[in-house]
């Protein structure tokens, strides 16, 4: 389960390749890591200058660390409170209230990497509703708790996909929606980011793929519900495609075989139906190829692009074989940075 991204990963979440079909949204499972560390100079040493002292209970004035920080806005008693900017020495700041010295109610942290936190902050820390900005431009808007991602929210990544659902522990967690970059969706159920539990796969034309995931592997049956009827059951265990396939057209003829056979079959038999069986079969090893994908099985989601490729040729499907071919060239980046862990948190 990684969430893989060519530019950055948002590796403060997740995920899983757990959605399948998007190589931005390979996160490897690192935990987003909190602010807790960061000084805002609860105390007076080190001070270089202060136009407002601990004996003043109301002041507005400025603050200044022989470290280069810097403090700007209200105090009370000596320490931030109310509106102010606290600045660091390395170019960092936030914007926002203060209370007792620290972030509390609404405002705006920039990072150093150009990485922005705009919420609510309690007590220090990044509690209530909040919007991250990530330097890569994806972009998560949703609930915080305790410094975590907890509650509902959606996260937009620069490619244009997004993930809405519910998190728990930064992590992706019950119910969510994966908006994938061929225009599909994953609507399931997830477990510590990955997917976990029953959920389907819908494209734009109206298929469907339904099946159980455990541990962001497709186990025991998988559904192919096509638009025009006709249906296709694969087995699965640990994520790996049994040989056994079963084809049933939109009449009611009924084929079982194995994977590499059935498109010979299929294409074989003199159906009146003979384009809209070969379309689905081309959905069909897609969709297995995103799930090889997803579980870094790149050379079986290969072997299955290339499946979809072959039955494509009979139609010559301009648009259809520009998508495998780009997702043959996204495999191969993908394999090539396996193993690669990134370095992107939330702050």
């Amino acid at each position: 389960m990684n969430f893989l991204n060519q530019s950055c990963r948002f590796t403060s979440v997740i995920v899983f390749l757990f959605f399948i079909n998007n190589p931005s949204f390979a996160i490897a499972p690192s935990a987003v890591f909190s602010d807790l560390s960061t000084s805002y100079h609860l105390d007076e040493e080190g001070v270089l200058y202060s136009e407002c002292p601990i004996f003043k209970r109301k002041c507005n004035g400025t603050k200044e660390w022989k470290n280069g920080d810097k403090y700007v806005g209200h105090f009370k008693f000596g320490k931030p409170h109310g509106q102010g900017i606290f600045t660091w020495a390395d170019g960092e700041s936030y914007t926002g209230n203060f209370e007792a010295g620290v972030p509390h109610g609404f405002g705006k942290r920039i990072y150093l990497d150009g990485s922005a936190y705009e919420g609510e902050w309690y007590d220090g820390i990044k509690h209530g509703e909040g919007n991250y900005s990530f330097s890569c431009g994806d972009v998560f808007s949703g609930q915080f708790e305790d410094d975590k991602i907890q509650g509902e929210g959606i996260v937009l990544f620069s490619d244009g996909t997004s993930y809405n659902g519910y998190w728990e522990d930064n992590l992706p967690d019950g119910y969510g929606v994966f908006s994938r970059e061929d225009n599909s969706k994953y609507m399931g159920m997830s477990t510590k980011g990955e997917k976990d539990g029953d959920g389907m796969i819908v494209w734009e034309t109206g298929d469907t793929l339904k099946a159980t995931w455990v541990n962001g592997k497709m186990e025991d049956d998988a559904t192919f519900v096509f638009e025009n009827g006709a249906t296709m059951i694969s087995y699965w265990e640990n994520g790996k495609l049994i040989d056994q396939v079963t084809y049933t057209s939109s009449e009611g003829e009924e084929i079982t075989t194995d994977q590499e056979n059935l498109a010979e079959v299929i294409i074989s038999k003199n159906y009146n139906l003979l384009e809209p069986v070969e379309s689905n079969l081309q959905l069909a090893w897609y969709g297995f190829a995103m799930e090889y994908k997803s579980i870094d099985d790149f050379e079986s989601a290969k072997f299955s692009l290339q499946l979809a490729m072959d039955i494509n040729n009979e139609n010559q499907n301009i648009e259809f074989a520009e998508i495998i071919n780009n997702q043959f060239a996204k495999i191969e980046t993908e394999q090539n940075r396996s193993g690669v862990a990134s370095t992107e948190k939330i702050k």
